[in-house]
């Protein structure tokens, strides 16, 4: 079970977004019971979960948590609590 995934604060949207992808990858390998990987290669694969959103991010971004409304970003919350 993850139990939290922190954030330093005083970082921009667009830097916080990707730091939180970054570890949101790691959480997502954690809880589909990936096997423990070499810390070099999993470090790869959570910078590449980043990479594949900042590219998300440039292909739709009128879908961006970083320009959605608040209601919007509510409900993104609550589909990301239900699948944890």
């Amino acid at each position: 079970r993850v139990e939290s995934i922190e954030l330093a604060s005083g970082l921009g949207a667009l830097h916080s977004a990707v730091v939180l992808a970054h570890e949101y990858t790691h959480a997502w390998l954690w809880l589909h019971d990936f096997p423990p990987l070499p810390a070099p290669l999993e470090e790869g694969i959570c910078e590449l979960g980043a990479f594949l959103y900042l590219l998300e991010l440039l292909h739709a971004p009128s879908e961006s948590c970083l320009i959605a409304e608040p209601a919007q970003l509510r409900e993104g919350l609550r589909r990301i609590e239900a699948n944890v």
